[in-house]
């Protein structure tokens, strides 16, 4: 663990793989998390496919000592990190399998993870131009987001959840829809005096255009 805070990923999964030879020689459930922290070694040296396959096996070795797999958070994370490890090897829908899975047993908790998850479930609708799931995908991110946040007109993470889902309408040719969540977002990105809203703005602006909307399409750029 501290040769991975130290970035010293080469020498962490060295010590990684003897403790979980040890723990495998045991059966020690450990093993699991052992192989968790090998397949985030991997991941930072962007080695995805053995990220993916120690993902594989804390997977495998997480399933083998739960009492409760609907409602296991370790068993969700490790599910999500099978889903990144796709995601990056282009592989969509079995990423998308695994975050449904995640996504479900964090929802099943009320894990405010789900939101991650939703919006990583997003990205891979969006690669592959399934735009009404990766809506529906970001929808549920903001009405989780509005359900625990402590103040809507500056949450950060709001806003990006409304330009993802103003971005989906936009690409479903739904202008006034998208328009409304791009308002959203630029109305807290400026609250919060981020610098975002420039690209927000220019969203808008597309959108004013293809509604033939001049002035206010002028207006935002």
């Amino acid at each position: 663990m501290c040769l991975h805070q130290l970035e010293r990923f080469r020498e962490a999964i060295t010590e990684f793989e003897i403790a979980k030879d040890i723990y495998s020689e045991t059966a020690d459930p450990f093993a699991a998390y052992v192989a968790l922290c090998l397949g985030r070694c991997f991941m930072q040296l962007e080695e995805h496919e053995d990220a993916l396959k120690n993902h594989k096996e804390s997977i495998e070795r997480r399933q083998q000592s739960s009492s409760d797999l609907k409602t296991d958070t370790e068993l969700a994370s490790f599910h999500f990190y099978v889903g990144l490890c796709l995601y990056q090897l282009e592989r969509l829908k079995e990423a998308i399998a695994d975050f449904e899975i995640a996504k479900d047993i964090y929802t099943e908790i009320d894990d405010p993870k789900v939101e991650d998850v939703a919006v990583c479930l997003g990205h891979c609708f969006t690669q592959l131009e399934t735009h009404e799931e990766d809506l529906k995908n970001y929808k549920e991110s903001i009405e989780r987001r509005q359900h625990l946040s402590n103040e809507l007109k500056t949450d950060s993470e709001l806003t990006s959840f409304h330009s993802y889902a103003g971005a989906c309408l936009f690409q479903l040719e739904r202008f006034k829809e998208a328009i409304t969540e791009f308002e959203i977002a630029k109305d807290i990105y400026n609250e919060i005096d981020d610098p975002l809203p420039a690209s927000v703005a220019n969203c808008l602006g597309k959108c004013f255009k293809q509604l033939e909307e001049h002035e206010d399409a002028v207006k935002n750029w």
